[in-house]
């Protein structure tokens, strides 16, 4: 009779066991997947800026030949108002309207989490109500999906870049944090090309 109770005693211990184990190592795989699922969405996130370094010191770019979209004969001929041809939502369509409608603007390529991205976008905030009305400001965001495009087109390796194109569709660029007086000197000069 001592024998059955130490089996009867063992089985009950053995079966408890098991349950418990099996919801550490469910635990453990949820934990594994949420870390996965993380991983993989950051890295998909980055992609459009996986080859582009972050500038430490403000230098000049060079313009990237962003030629304007080509346009009918009778399209070129005639004056296109705001009012018929609204300024698009996309950042890429944006450049080729600034460059099809003769507008000046001020392009900036910058992620949202590079520390001089951030500080420029900031910068940028602070400073454009008053240019607004006769500069356009493009934001591409370069970490979106949706604007590797337009990045790939401008060539840009090193963020944050900033663009100012004037009315002609010539232009020239600043790789890294501008200084507040330098960026305004940069805005005045588009707006009195208006």
């Amino acid at each position: 009779m001592s024998r059955r109770r130490v089996q009867s005693q063992k089985t009950v211990t053995k079966t408890e066991q098991p349950p418990s184990r099996r919801r550490r190592w469910l635990a453990a795989g949820l934990v594994l997947a949420a870390v996965l699922l993380i991983l993989f969405f950051k890295m998909a996130s980055n992609s459009a800026t996986a080859n582009l370094s972050v500038a430490e010191n403000t230098a000049a770019a060079t313009m990237p030949a962003l030629d304007p979209p080509a346009a009918a004969p009778a399209a070129q001929a005639s004056v296109v108002s705001p009012q018929t041809d609204p300024l698009p939502a996309d950042p890429e369509a944006q450049v080729d309207w600034i460059l099809k409608n003769g507008r000046p603007a001020l392009i900036l390529f910058h992620s949202t989490n590079c520390k001089p991205c951030i500080a420029m976008t900031a910068l940028v905030e602070q400073i454009r109500p008053p240019y607004q009305a006769g500069v356009v400001f493009v934001d591409v965001v370069t970490n979106d999906a949706a604007n590797a495009a337009l990045v790939r087109r401008a060539g840009i390796r090193t963020i944050p870049t900033t663009f100012f194109i004037s009315r002609s569709g010539e232009g020239h660029g600043f790789i890294g944090l501008m200084q507040e007086a330098d960026l305004r000197a940069e805005l005045d000069k588009l707006a009195a090309s208006e």
